[in-house]
């Protein structure tokens, strides 16, 4: 069964629990096609958003009966014709490109791959690339200390005129001796030393003790 047909059938069955093809913003709450998480399924894996619990049931004086089974049998159904039931709240879906990406990790070294704008759009870290994107989405974490870039490594900043500070070794946080480094007082200290730099923070590697970051510096525009 190709992809098409896929999304076309998960649709029915979704139509036939939740009474609309897209879901009843309760079990089911979007269906599409493709993922941008890394290490993720791929453009043509079809995937439903839900909450798959079985909804507890209980009788006059309260005491609990048989459960209503339908969010189980609907994700058994999905799996059976190949389609991935996903938990709606560890997902979003981007804006531009409408796959899906994580928004809960899966492990300690685990970094989001989008960013999510003021408006409330997510973006996709592919989408974010975008020449389109990446200027206007850089602007948010430029001398911010309550924001680091997550969404690609040390190139892509470097590509757009970022040098990297720490030349020798990267800040660390966390819980092991001496790693006490932070954005907020790195940022201050560079604002003193650099004042002619914006300043710009990137996460190298995140663990269950500990995240390691780099300072990024690009002269300021000059605005006149």
């Amino acid at each position: 069964m190709n992809a098409e047909l896929k999304l076309e059938w998960a649709q029915r069955l979704i139509n036939i629990v939740c009474g609309e093809n897209y879901g009843d913003g309760e079990i089911v709450t979007d269906v599409g096609m493709g993922y941008a998480e890394p290490g993720y399924h791929n453009n043509n894996t079809v995937w439903v958003l839900g909450n798959w619990n079985d909804k507890a049931r209980f009788d006059r004086l309260k005491r609990r009966i048989k459960p209503d089974t339908t969010p189980s049998r609907l994700f058994d159904a999905l799996e059976r014709i190949g389609v991935e039931g996903e938990w709606l709240d560890e997902w979003y879906r981007c804006s531009h490109c409408y796959r899906i990406v994580r928004c809960s990790g899966d492990s300690y070294m685990w970094k989001p791959f989008y960013v999510q704008l003021e408006d409330g759009d997510v973006l996709c870290g592919e989408c974010v690339l975008q020449p389109d994107f990446l200027p206007d989405v850089l602007q948010e974490y430029i001398n911010n200390s309550d924001k680091a870039v997550t969404f690609c490594g040390a190139s892509v900043l470097e590509e757009q005129g970022w040098v990297r500070y720490n030349d020798n070794a990267r800040y660390q946080a966390g819980l092991h001796p001496g790693m006490n480094d932070r954005p907020g007082s790195l940022l201050e200290m560079l604002k003193v030393s650099h004042p002619e730099h914006d300043v710009l923070f990137l996460i190298d590697e995140t663990s269950q003790f500990y995240m390691e970051f780099s300072a990024f510096l690009k002269p300021k525009e000059n605005d006149e």
